[in-house]
């Protein structure tokens, strides 16, 4: 079998993963962990798994592809950007719309971006953002109680209402 890009790329993220792990083993605890809490490691011993998986996904899949060389141009360097500014724009307005609205405006202006010259239905989008942010909303707030940001505004905003 001869090896490509993608799967040395796929054994940096499985050796990624394994490395999460290890360091995620050695985290100590300042408390008691209670029986039903998840514990400081539950998340990164949850990525390091993933990481995993996904390399050895890919590991498995690029096999039968091609890997078509990446020459990025002035267009996919503008679109870096746009992506960073993105995040950035994100983490700032979280404090204030809170997670719901933010994660929605994210993942809809994410897909676009990414999508490039692809021609993705907006509803798709739109439909996607809804349900990762769903998702995660509930998987955080009912599933491991982890309350996630309201917002300052939509917090005034309900007030006002209510």
């Amino acid at each position: 079998m001869k090896l490509n890009k993608d799967h040395y790329l796929s054994l940096f993220y499985i050796g990624l993963g394994v490395l999460i792990l290890f360091f995620t083993s050695r985290i100590t605890s300042l408390f008691t962990v209670a029986t039903n809490d998840t514990g400081p490691k539950f998340f990164p011993t949850l990525c390091g798994i993933g990481i995993i998986l996904c390399g050895i996904g890919k590991f498995l899949t690029s096999a039968k592809s091609n890997p078509k060389t990446f020459l990025p141009n002035k267009r996919d360097y503008i679109r870096l950007a746009g992506l960073w500014a993105l995040l950035v724009v994100y983490v700032l307005s979280v404090k204030y719309l809170g997670y719901i609205f933010s994660s929605l405006v994210l993942m809809f202006v994410m897909t676009t971006l990414l999508a490039d010259t692809k021609k993705l239905n907006v509803w798709h989008r739109i439909l996607f953002a809804i349900l990762m942010v769903a998702l995660t909303y509930v998987l955080f707030s009912y599933v491991i109680k982890i309350p996630l940001p309201q917002g300052k505004w939509i917090k005034t905003l309900l007030k006002a209402i209510g």
